[in-house]
């Protein structure tokens, strides 16, 4: 019995010195790990250098755009540059970004054009030239132009100026005459064989009021003779029933007024594409009452004087 106890010790001896050397391993290598990660030796990992550039690109300047008229009936070029700096140089510019965008307030459609590059004034400076056509019936007032660019990178720079449109007033008027075919002493309400008068306005300015001063006409053959200027009216239509020879309707057609300038009732001619129509007005006349004590012959301004239309 007693060798039986003295084998059991050895074996427990054994089992505690080996849990001990165990245990001591585990320890050291847990303590291995540890002092990987203070000192940042591990194999997984190394340095790289970055190397950043901040600069910029700045829409230094735009040319003074000086106050501009319209071209009657026409269009006008209007021009300008804007010079851009950019600190990475300018072979970094997107020509094709390079715009401008006129506008006026309460207007449109809004307009825009590409700008090209004229030169590089240096490494760093480009200089962009821009225009667009400002048409005669674009609106007067204080027109923005915002011109913009960007680089390859995306970058933008963009800078916002105003300048003056003025206010033109001008029309043209066709056809130049007006006939009548031959009419009868006593007759009534005659309309003119080859009206309308066609009024164009030319101009940007709202032409609120259409006016006409006439005068009598007097008889080529017997000029002791003359059809009252009182018994013409004018009118913006025609039509069933000649509104142009009606004045008892409201706003209806104006009777005229012996060398007296008379405002048509409710016709202006405001501005406008004339080739889509706009910017337009028809006058449209009536005798309405020829005269019975009249004599056989023409009747003309000739001896008299012309009509003449004009707008305000």
């Amino acid at each position: 019995m007693a060798v039986k106890k003295k084998k059991r010790g050895n074996i427990k001896l054994y089992e505690i010195l080996v849990i001990i050397v165990a245990v001591s391993v585990i320890t050291f290598i847990g303590f291995g790990d540890y002092l990987d990660k203070i000192t940042g030796k591990a194999s997984t990992s190394g340095l790289t250098n970055l190397t950043i550039t901040v600069g910029s690109m700045t829409l230094s300047d735009i040319s003074l755009i000086a106050a501009q008229s319209v071209s009657e009936a026409a269009t006008t070029n209007v021009t300008f540059s804007f010079i851009i700096d950019v600190d990475a140089g300018t072979s970094v510019l997107t020509d094709g970004s390079a715009h401008a965008v006129f506008n006026v307030s309460g207007y449109t459609p809004i307009r825009e054009t590409n700008c090209g590059r004229q030169d590089d004034i240096n490494s760093t400076r480009a200089n962009y030239s821009c225009s667009i056509f400002v048409w005669y019936f674009d609106p007067a007032g204080n027109w923005s132009v915002y011109a913009n660019i960007s680089d390859s990178s995306g970058n933008k720079a963009q800078r916002l100026e105003v300048w003056n449109l003025s206010e033109l007033s001008a029309m043209v008027i066709a056809p130049q005459s007006l006939t009548w075919a031959t009419i009868a002493v006593s007759a009534k309400n005659a309309t003119s064989n080859n009206d309308p008068t066609i009024i164009n306005n030319t101009g940007n300015s709202n032409l609120s009021s259409v006016r006409v001063n006439a005068v009598n006409l007097g008889g080529l053959g017997d000029g002791s003779k003359f059809i009252p200027v009182a018994n013409f009216t004018v009118y913006n239509n025609t039509g069933g029933g000649n509104p142009e020879c009606s004045t008892s309707a409201l706003n209806g057609a104006t009777a005229l007024v012996n060398a007296t300038t008379t405002a048509i009732n409710g016709v202006g001619v405001y501005r406008g594409n004339n080739s889509a129509s706009l910017g337009k007005q028809n006058l449209y006349y009536c005798i309405i009452d020829v005269p019975a004590q009249l004599s056989t012959q023409t009747y003309s301004t000739n001896n008299t004087g012309s009509w003449t239309i004009s707008v305000v």
